[in-house]
């Protein structure tokens, strides 16, 4: 058939909005975006653990990988502001989820894997696995081992 689209070499991604950078999960790491609301706090001394939300009557912490969103109130970080819930990689019982603050709305995107060019950055953030843009478009992968393994070592 011609004019077909052949989807088999894309990808499909999440973009998530988080201060000035844009970070990329792939969809099956989203478990749902939530709509943004105050977390209760927690002890800690590491700026990125914002604090706890009940989601589907689970605690879940919620960082941020924008070191800048730390504190801010919702109206300081914009009325879009909001929770992507993600599944962490081992499923571990004990931390099943976490929350990433996201500045804006996420949206869908799809991309060719060819498309997708490494940046030359050096990465400086020990969530960060891989700098990289698309559609001429700069993003970060997280590191979701990384991040498991500092909220278990935070709490």
């Amino acid at each position: 058939m011609q004019g077909a689209r052949d989807d088999s070499d894309t990808l499909g991604g999440i973009v998530l909005p988080a201060g000035d950078v844009n970070l990329l999960l792939p969809n099956s790491a989203v478990a749902e975006i939530i709509t943004y609301r105050r977390p209760d706090p927690v002890k800690s001394t590491f700026a990125w653990l914002l604090g706890i939300i009940d989601w589907r009557d689970n605690l879940v912490p919620v960082i941020s990988l924008a070191a800048d969103q730390g504190g801010k109130a919702r109206e300081e970080l914009g009325r879009r502001a909001c929770f992507v819930v993600c599944y962490l990689p081992s499923g571990n019982p004990e931390l099943p989820y976490v929350a990433v603050l996201a500045s804006a709305a996420p949206r869908l995107v799809r991309f060719r894997a060819i498309d997708i060019k490494p940046a030359s950055a050096a990465l400086t953030n020990p969530f960060v696995l891989h700098s990289l843009s698309y559609d001429s478009q700069p993003a970060l992968i997280p590191n979701m081992d990384a991040i498991e393994r500092a909220v278990l070592a935070a709490q």
